[in-house]
């Protein structure tokens, strides 16, 4: 994603659906699956870059959006609170992914998937 508008909408997305994403996998460590977070070339450096700029625009520290988010993250990880700097490298990362309309799909599969946990108990 490298619209703005997009980016302010996948973030504004983020923050009403915040249970539906796996944060810690973003962060530097990564996951089991994809081993450590590590930018390989000049085009991952400059993506993620842009992202992180996208999102520091779309999403200012201390903003009604920034707080909003630290909250609802910070009580999906079960810590008292994280960092403006952490959130915005980690939904950078998340947008940085692919498309906005990619971006929807998963959201919109994380969503139902839940639900339907949800609704079997």
């Amino acid at each position: 994603m490298r619209e703005l508008s997009e980016v302010k909408e996948a973030v504004d997305l983020l923050s009403i659906y915040p249970e539906s994403i796996a944060w810690s996998d973003f962060g530097d460590r990564g996951n089991a699956c994809t081993g450590s977070f590590k930018l390989k070339d000049k085009e991952e450096i400059v993506e993620d870059a842009l992202a992180l700029a996208a999102v520091k625009i779309c999403m200012p520290k201390g903003s009604m959006l920034h707080r909003k988010m630290a909250r609802s993250v910070a009580k999906i990880l079960n810590c008292r609170w994280v960092t403006y700097d952490w959130l915005i490298k980690v939904v950078a990362r998340i947008v940085a992914c692919g498309s906005y309309q990619d971006f929807k799909r998963m959201l919109s599969l994380s969503v139902a998937i839940k639900s339907g946990m949800k609704q079997r108990g």
